[in-house]
This record gives C-alpha cells, sequence and structure tokens, in this order.
C-alpha cells in the first residue's frame, strides 16, 4: 500500500469506529446526542469515503424508528456488529 493511500484508510477507519459510537448513542436513546456527533464528526467523513456513506445512511435512520433493533436496518444494533468492529 502506498503512503499516499494510507491516511484515507485511515480516515476510514475511524469513520467506521465513529459509526459506532453512533450506533451506542442511538443504543441509549440519545437522540440528540447522535445526531450532534454526527453532525459533528461524521458528516464530512463520508465524503472522504464512499463505502461508509450507506452505513452511515443507515445507521441514521435507526433514528427514525421507536424501537430501532426492529427497523429494517435493525442488525446495526446487535452486538455481532460490535464484533465485526
Amino acid at each position: 500500500m502506498s503512503a499516499v493511500l494510507m491516511p484515507d484508510v485511515l480516515v476510514c477507519l475511524h469513520a467506521v469506529l465513529q459509526q459506532q459510537h453512533l450506533i451506542e448513542l442511538i443504543r441509549s436513546k440519545d437522540v440528540v446526542g447522535a445526531l450532534d456527533f454526527a453532525q459533528t464528526h461524521l458528516a464530512e467523513k463520508s465524503e472522504y469515503c464512499a463505502d461508509i456513506r450507506g452505513q452511515l445512511e443507515q445507521t441514521l435512520a435507526l433514528l427514525a424508528f421507536e424501537e430501532p433493533e426492529s427497523s429494517p436496518f435493525g442488525e446495526l444494533m446487535h452486538l455481532s456488529q460490535r464484533q465485526k468492529v
């Protein structure tokens, strides 16, 4: 891997870790905190890491459901998601 690509890889890795943090905020029902975190920390990362953009959209969609675990994107709330990260 070239040195030029390395920063992009690190940005994407950091975005994945921050996505998990967002999921944990949603799990704890902290809607305001989740929205603030997404705007502050994740909005620009999706520009640099196209692979994560769809994942972040699905994660934010969890906020639209009273029971995000039962939503179409509920698998993001499972413990297996934590293990993937």
